[in-house]
């Protein structure tokens, strides 16, 4: 699919409150993402915007990026999500992650488990966390 939207949604006890897969241009903003297993999963998609959402107490993960390419991840609050807050694989290449607020997970932010962001050419801006992969890009 492309050029959707998910838009003040409350996606509440789903396995993955919201999948994207080969989905190039949508937009998630304004959602309530709560006591799923994955909040939001994206597998082998481009240039998605994810803003502006509340994300907390999925089982594993709050937001999981996976061969995915070209996001904007911003302004988002993502609290007590197990595992992960924001996870985006080795695959993941040149997405942004801005002005978050990540707190209370394993590792609030993950960069492919900790390779250097310059290989990845993911950017991170402005977020507050408190552990992260690599070191740093909290």
């Amino acid at each position: 699919s492309g050029r959707g939207y998910v838009l003040d949604l409350k996606l509440i006890g789903n396995n993955i409150g919201l999948s994207l897969k080969a989905s190039d241009e949508i937009t998630i903003y304004r959602s309530f993402i709560e006591g799923n297993t994955i909040g939001i999963a994206s597998q082998s998609s481009k240039e998605g915007l994810i803003m502006s959402n509340q994300i907390s107490e999925n089982v594993n993960e709050g937001i999981v990026v996976m061969d995915s390419n070209y996001f904007i991840i911003g302004a988002n609050s993502l609290i007590g999500n197990g595992n992960n807050g924001i996870f985006l694989d080795v695959s993941s290449f040149n997405n942004t992650i801005s002005s978050n607020n990540i707190l209370n997970h394993v590792v609030d932010i993950s960069n492919a488990d900790g390779i250097p962001i310059h290989i990845s050419m993911n950017e991170y801006f402005e977020n507050r966390c408190g552990k992260a992969l690599p070191d740093g890009i909290c």
